[in-house]
């Protein structure tokens, strides 16, 4: 499984190359994120199966100072998601065999 953040398109476009690199190596890769991210690799790799995951629904405000204010109010929120990602992971692991996991910064995105 190759899970990348979309907090814009730099996580998963430094995905692209490792999921080429597997593909050549012969693994089955599973594709998982949310937005922009995941339409990107949908894109991509359209023979891919994916699973979408729950946004953490953060943008960057106008003045980057404030960007640490932001994410400190969303940390509620933030902590529900990961909350999400992890029960999604567990039954995922279970169903699919998953033998390997490479997270880009999707914290609850681990096993």
């Amino acid at each position: 499984m190759v899970a990348p953040l979309h907090w814009g398109l730099g996580h998963a476009t430094r995905c692209i190359p490792i999921i080429r690199a597997l593909l050549k190596s012969g693994y089955n890769v599973l594709l998982a994120s949310d937005g922009g991210a995941l339409l990107l690799l949908r894109k991509e790799f359209p023979e891919l199966p994916y699973v979408s995951f729950p946004s953490y629904n953060i943008t960057y405000p106008k003045k980057g100072a404030f960007f640490r204010l932001k994410l400190l109010l969303k940390a509620p929120y933030i902590q529900k998601i990961i909350a999400s990602e992890k029960k999604v992971i567990e039954k995922l692991v279970a169903e699919k065999k998953i033998d390997g996991i490479i997270s880009d910064n999707r914290w609850g995105v681990r096993s």
